[in-house]
């Protein structure tokens, strides 16, 4: 009875039960990160600084680039509510407000910061 009850709130307050995430890269791949299905993770030697309720920098917390951010990512909503950052031991993922039919989340590499490379063997 309880889960029905919940289950009959949030359609009575609008939220989406299953809203998806599109995950949108719009300059190249920040270094530092990868992407697994909608949620983004951090490499050995970096981590999320949360900056607003929807968006994180990454920055390297080791190596060349020491306390440099190497790029950002930001949830937006596609049509209605908002959307809202959630970090945990997994990685980064954009969670829709009430209202939000589902998220957007783009990743933008920091002016500045030179991709990766990785040698050829």
């Amino acid at each position: 009875m309880r889960k029905l009850s919940t289950l009959l709130f949030l359609c009575a307050i609008g939220m989406p039960l299953f809203a998806a995430t599109t995950v949108r890269v719009k300059t190249k791949l920040p270094e530092g990160v990868e992407i697994d299905g909608e949620t983004v993770k951090v490499k050995a030697g970096y981590a999320f600084k949360r900056v607003a309720a929807n968006k994180v920098e990454i920055y390297a917390t080791s190596g060349r680039l020491q306390g440099k951010v190497t790029g950002t990512l930001t949830c937006d909503c596609t049509k209605g509510g908002g959307c809202s950052s959630i970090m945990d031991g997994k990685g980064y993922k954009c969670s829709p407000n009430a209202g939000c039919t589902g998220c957007t989340m783009t990743l933008t590499m920091a002016t500045g910061s030179k991709p990766e490379v990785q040698p050829v063997h």
